[in-house]
């Protein structure tokens, strides 16, 4: 009877461990730029008396002053106007402008100070509360720049800029009912803004709705292909709906477009592999591998899970020599990588060491033993490689420790009694099997225990 050992969790990098929700696709560099994003922004130089503060005759004069340097493009000369201007300090009409100007200019950090500075001045300008949280996102500080946007709509504001980035601080923050409305009605005002698309789809995505999900992807992805994002994102569907192999003709396209990411690079191996195919695999195992070796030591953090994925796709498809040349290959490099990762990789070496037989593993595997003495998997994995060096007694130790734990005693149960049957110890090989069988009862194995019932009868 052939003898099955599942090592589950020494395999954490198997592929498809790839279905993870993404995170939030962060809004493109493009839509800053965008007609519709300049539009609002530049509105927002307007003046709404209801939710504004009222402009004085002196605020005037330098507010069109600034209006004419700026229609020349002298934009640090109107900054300098407004920080020349005796009233600045008290005025929030221009503590604003100067905040949008230095928006302009890129310089967020002053920019935030400055609309911070006129919200303290005018507490319910609503304009203000809603460019602060477009600053806070450029800053990356989506949380507050949620309740700044949530502020402005509080106060009114139901432009499209507005709701649709709030739509993404809640997908990123995982609200995906308030996502999926903010992007909504963003939709209504923009229809057409992709942004806003693709924010919706994400959310269906996320919600479980997978086939309206993966059209408005798809739909994404067409209109705008050369957005790397957007083509990522419908991979991502893609192995959502456990299309594998139009997920692969994908990534070999972004491939041969040369926008292929090192993590989607190592994501293409893995998908190889769990095809069980090991010679297209190969080429894209070897080019993570390279570049994790070559890599600036600025980088290899990041590079560093592609990488422990890679390797694991080796294992998987049971290369076991490979693999251990591949952790040779980047040996060097491993301060990159956080503990736990460094962990898994001695696992790895010490599961392919291993299933090769070599006496070497079993240092390893001690010292990971000690760290987790609970490790049922661990634990056969040592006794197999104790029978595999003819260690039977240490091997049996070995297998009552692992059947004193609930999630390894089954496999303990069945590997100890394979064991007892080649030592010919059947009646003992008797007990495990049937307290194996009492546990998960399979046909096959019924079958064995008659075999055994007979031969211990004619003993």
């Amino acid at each position: 009877m052939k003898q099955h050992i599942l090592f589950t969790s020494l395999l954490t990098a198997i592929p498809l461990g790839l279905m993870a929700q993404p995170e939030a696709m962060p809004l493109s560099q493009s839509y800053w730029k965008s007609a519709e994003f300049v539009k609002a922004f530049n509105g927002s130089y307007r003046t709404n008396a209801r939710i504004e503060p009222y402009i004085t005759s002196e605020e005037k004069v330098v507010l069109q002053q600034v209006q004419s340097q700026m229609a020349k493009g002298a934009r640090t000369a109107a900054i300098q106007t407004i920080q020349a201007s005796p009233l600045s300090n008290g005025s929030a009409a221009l503590q604003f402008n100067l905040a949008s100007l230095y928006f302009e200019e890129g310089d967020f950090e002053q920019a935030r100070a400055a609309y911070q500075h006129a919200l303290k001045r005018y507490p319910s300008f609503r304009r203000a509360h809603k460019n602060l949280g477009l600053t806070l996102m450029r800053l990356d500080q989506q949380a507050l720049a949620m309740q700044s946007l949530l502020k402005a709509v509080e106060l009114g504001d139901m432009s499209a800029s507005t709701l649709g980035v709030l739509g993404y601080c809640h997908l990123e923050a995982e609200n995906y009912g308030s996502a999926f409305q903010a992007y909504q009605l963003a939709q209504l005002t923009e229809p057409n803004n992709i942004s806003w698309k693709a924010g919706v789809a994400q959310c269906l995505m996320a919600m479980d709705k997978l086939s309206e999900g993966l059209a408005m992807i798809e739909e994404v992805y067409k209109e705008a292909p050369q957005e790397l994002g957007y083509a990522q994102l419908y991979v991502h569907a893609l192995l959502e709906d456990e299309q594998h192999a139009k997920a692969i003709a994908m990534l070999e396209l972004l491939l041969r477009q040369e926008r292929l990411s090192l993590a989607d690079r190592s994501l293409l191996a893995q998908l190889y592999a769990g095809e069980g195919d090991f010679r297209m695999a190969k080429p894209h195992i070897a080019a993570v591998l390279e570049n994790f070796q070559s890599s600036e030591a600025k980088t290899q953090a990041a590079d560093a899970h592609a990488l422990l994925q890679v390797i694991g796709a080796v294992v998987v498809l049971g290369e076991w020599q490979y693999a251990l040349d591949a952790l040779d290959h980047v040996a060097g490099r491993f301060d990159a990588l956080a503990e736990s990762q460094g962990q898994q990789m001695t696992r790895y070496r010490a599961f392919c060491m291993a299933q090769l037989g070599m006496p070497e593993a079993l240092p390893l595997l001690d010292g990971l033993l000690k760290s987790k003495p609970l490790d049922g998997e661990l634990i056969l994995l040592t006794a197999k490689l104790q029978v595999s060096l003819g260690h039977a007694a240490a091997a049996e130790v070995l297998y009552e420790r692992a059947e004193q734990l609930e999630s390894s005693r089954y496999h303990a149960l069945l590997s100890h009694g394979g064991l007892l049957v080649q030592q010919k110890r059947y009646k003992r090989a008797l007990g495990k099997y049937e307290a194996a069988q009492a546990m998960k009862a399979t046909e096959e194995q019924a079958k064995y225990i008659d075999e055994l019932r007979r031969v211990v009868g004619l003993q």
